[in-house]
């Protein structure tokens, strides 16, 4: 689901709410993705979310403070809309269906500074609200314990042709990258 579904306004209460709401899932984050059954990590744009908590007065909110000037004035866009190529390359491998492979993320996207990965609860409840494009990522957990999240995903080109063919171009694509690396 793309959050096609959402409310159009939300009330003072509900704004207030939601904020609420979502610190305590953000205060259970750590944990939840400490979970082993925890597989996959949904990407949220940093500056969406900035834009979310002056919406909603987030730092005063959740610190027990009346909502300030900020709140309910500027409803934040689509998530995820600053972080998402809109139509990646025809020419690059597409998977069948929804599969979290097809979502192409710009280049050099920093964490915490341009996304943050966010629990499937939280993802949800933001989903229900606002406009999105679902970036959702798997959880790696490698012997030593530690997860990890592969972001950006690499694209892969294919080609079609015959195996001569193939070889050729395979043959002229390296040489050129082995050229540009020298100068």
């Amino acid at each position: 689901m793309n959050g096609e579904n959402h409310r159009v306004e939300l009330t003072e209460e509900e704004l207030i709410k939601q904020a609420k709401e979502i610190q305590t899932l953000f205060d259970q984050l750590e944990t939840e993705f400490a979970k082993p059954d925890t597989t996959f990590a949904y990407v949220l744009s940093k500056p969406w979310l900035d834009s979310w908590k002056l919406y909603v007065s987030y730092d005063a909110v959740t610190s027990g403070n009346p909502p300030d000037s900020h709140f309910g004035q500027k409803k934040p866009g689509k998530i995820n809309e600053d972080i998402v190529v809109p139509n990646p390359q025809e020419d690059y491998v597409q998977f069948e269906g929804d599969d979290y492979r097809n979502v192409v993320l710009r280049d050099g996207l920093q964490p915490e500074v341009d996304y943050t990965l966010v629990t499937k609860e939280i993802w949800e409840k933001f989903e229900t609200e606002y406009p999105s494009i679902t970036v959702v990522r798997p959880i790696h957990t490698p012997p030593d314990g530690d997860k990890d999240v592969e972001v950006n995903l690499t694209q892969v080109k294919y080609l079609i042709g015959t195996p001569f063919q193939s070889h050729y171009i395979a043959e002229r694509y390296f040489r050129e990258q082995w050229i540009a690396s020298r100068y």
